[in-house]
């Protein structure tokens, strides 16, 4: 009787720390998606939109492939972040950049045509969803630009704060 309840306990043993073990090995997936002068990319982030980003509130950046350095895909958000929010880069301070597979960066720039819209934000611990889509230009001027269109993203949101 001892042996099959010491045999029934190790099962149970077993049996929760491999649940443990798929649970640890999930990856909650970050993405975003458009199409750059033409070509469709798929972008995907291990990174949540956080608090720590030097020119927006809340940033996260997509890669294609996390082995390689370019091509990147940066959003940015100012602290006014909430569902249904139109960004226009005219009237409100967001970020868009590109850096292209040499590394070469391309920007929303004020007073040029770029939207993005936030379709979802649940707050911390929470996920956000958008679209995106305009015209980025060269960090060196405006002659070179980068069409995007049909942009989507769909991202985690983490922060320290109390918000």
């Amino acid at each position: 009787m001892k042996t099959k309840a010491l045999i029934l306990v190790v099962i149970t043993i077993l049996c929760g720390c491999m649940a443990c073990k798929k649970k640890s090995e999930e990856k909650i997936l970050n993405t975003a998606s458009c199409k750059i002068d033409g070509a469709l990319i798929s972008f995907t982030s291990e990174s949540a939109f956080n608090k720590i980003c030097l020119f927006s509130t809340y940033c996260n950046g997509f890669t294609p492939n996390p082995d390689v350095s370019y091509p990147l895909l940066y959003i940015g958000f100012p602290s006014t972040v909430a569902t249904g929010t139109v960004y226009d880069p005219s009237v409100t301070h967001f970020s868009v950049t590109y850096l292209d597979q040499t590394g070469y960066k391309y920007h929303t720039t004020a007073g040029h045509s770029f939207t993005l819209t936030v379709t979802l934000w649940g707050g911390n611990g929470n996920r956000t969803t958008g679209t995106f889509s305009g015209v980025l230009y060269s960090a060196e001027g405006i002659a070179d630009s980068v069409v995007i269109e049909n942009g989507k993203y769909d991202s985690k949101i983490w922060y320290i704060t109390t918000q």
